[in-house]
């Protein structure tokens, strides 16, 4: 194959760039600093090309309804309906409100409410579950949704390869401090209503 010819790079399907066979192929693929570096070298081994990608996760929220029984009160909700809700009024805000640093790709509301039984309140509790398909700018990003008391489940989709530097946990540790302190906050709020 002549070496005149271009070529499109593409890292996890995405179109990165179009080189000439010329120059030397070394693609560096990982997640530093909160940003998936690919960087394309030439011969002289001087960067022609620094492409930044996004952390792209999967996040499962369950929203929780609880209530009286209806057999009690024959005009009130059932606990499935009152989760159903909670999970619509989170999904318009998911859906109308930004996050910074977060761009909310996909949000499947399809999954079935399920129904448990809670020893410590001794009645039943349902569930609403909600997945978010998100791209962040870094992981830091996602620990806004990793703290919340509905927080269920979590797959990365991409990168395949994450590689911290000591800046990097020092920075996510501080934000996993941060986050820890707002939840104590909020705890501390409920508790004294």
């Amino acid at each position: 194959m002549p070496s005149s010819i271009p070529q499109s790079i593409r890292i996890h399907g995405q179109l990165c760039g179009i080189i000439s066979l010329r120059a030397k192929v070394n693609c560096t693929l990982g997640y530093v600093g909160g940003i998936i570096l690919t960087e394309i070298l030439s011969e002289e081994n001087t960067a022609i090309e620094n492409i930044a990608l996004k952390i792209r996760v999967k996040i499962r929220l369950d929203f929780r309804g609880t209530g009286k029984p209806i057999r009690f009160f024959p005009g009130r909700k059932s606990i499935v309906r009152i989760a159903e809700e909670n999970r619509e009024q989170q999904a318009a805000i998911f859906r109308n409100v930004p996050i910074q640093g977060v761009f909310i790709e996909d949000i499947n509301m399809g999954i079935d409410a399920y129904t448990v039984y809670d020893d410590i309140l001794n009645t039943e509790v349902a569930y609403a579950p909600l997945e978010l398909l998100i791209s962040a700018d870094s992981l830091k990003d996602v620990f806004k949704f990793i703290t919340r008391d509905d927080f269920r489940k979590i797959d990365i989709i991409d990168p395949q390869v994450i590689v911290f530097t000591r800046y990097d946990i020092e920075t996510l540790l501080y934000k996993v401090n941060e986050e820890m302190i707002k939840y104590k906050i909020m705890l501390e709020r409920k508790i004294n209503r």
